[in-house]
């Protein structure tokens, strides 16, 4: 399989993508957009995209795996980007995808990717055929806590002591938004965008009502919200097993849960 780096996006917001075209002489049955998710949940999932890569290629795909800017090995600075600078960083990188000549383009996105490629299907002047969001934030400021809680828990591990004697002691602060949350630098743009994030209940209703095609992959305590939907155009998921990605115990993890790439491959020509 043949694997290109890509440079692409405007000259005010550079991003970089891994491009991976099928093995010689396969048809091209499709092309996917990979759309990670934020600060260390992006590090930690980094080599289930590209295993998911690898899969899907070897299914006849054409896939782009891309950083956001300001992220990864995209060119930027971490604390000054938005939620909206990052929708237009998938579009930019939808259009690069669609540069390869393949009509159906789809997209998957993880975690905070998943709500990202929602918002910016909305704004494709030619929208991907199928949108795959896989664990979405359900709200924003219970993501917010989660991060401060997977904060405290990677100190707590690496330095062996309870939070409290560690606060007691000064070895530590309370972390706090705007500021570093396992060492990503979230900036008040982001930060805000983070507390006003629109329940995602609330996009993908909007997201089916515009017409899309969505297989949103979910735990059990959220399936039933999308059953209430009954929305044509949507099918929903069951994921068999909870991983948190914003633990260091899933760092490097190449283990990509077994549904994904059956559910990815399910909605192809």
């Amino acid at each position: 399989m043949n694997i290109d780096i890509r440079a692409f996006g405007r000259a005010q917001r550079p991003q970089v993508g891994v491009l991976q075209h099928p093995p010689e002489g396969m048809a091209r049955r499709a092309a996917w957009l990979l759309v990670r998710p934020m600060g260390q949940e992006a590090v930690r999932t980094a080599a289930v995209y590209r295993v998911l890569s690898e899969r899907l290629a070897r299914a006849g795909c054409i896939v782009l795996r891309f950083d956001f800017h300001g992220t990864g090995n995209a060119p930027g600075e971490e604390g000054q980007q938005s939620l909206e600078g990052w929708v237009d960083d998938t579009l930019a990188a939808h259009e690069c995808l669609r540069q390869e000549g393949v009509p159906n383009v789809h997209w998957f996105g993880m975690g905070l990717g998943a709500n990202i490629m929602l918002r910016a299907a909305l704004r494709a002047s030619q929208p991907p055929a199928h949108l795959v969001p896989w664990e979405p934030i359900w709200q924003g400021r219970d993501y917010i806590e989660a991060l401060k809680a997977g904060h405290r828990d990677e100190l707590r591990r690496e330095l062996a002591y309870p939070w409290e004697k560690l606060l007691a002691k000064g070895l530590v602060t309370e972390p706090q938004l705007p500021g570093d949350i396992l060492g990503f630098q979230i900036g008040a743009q982001l930060a805000n965008d983070l507390i006003t994030l629109d329940p995602f209940e609330t996009l993908l209703r909007t997201a089916l009502q515009s017409g899309l095609a969505i297989t949103c992959a979910a735990q059990a305590e959220h399936l039933p919200m999308l059953d209430a939907l009954r929305q044509p155009g949507l099918t929903a998921q069951p994921i068999a097993e909870r991983t948190n990605w914003l633990s260091s115990q899933a760092m490097g993890t190449a283990i990509v849960p077994p549904e994904m790439p059956r559910v990815l491959l399910s909605t192809l020509p």
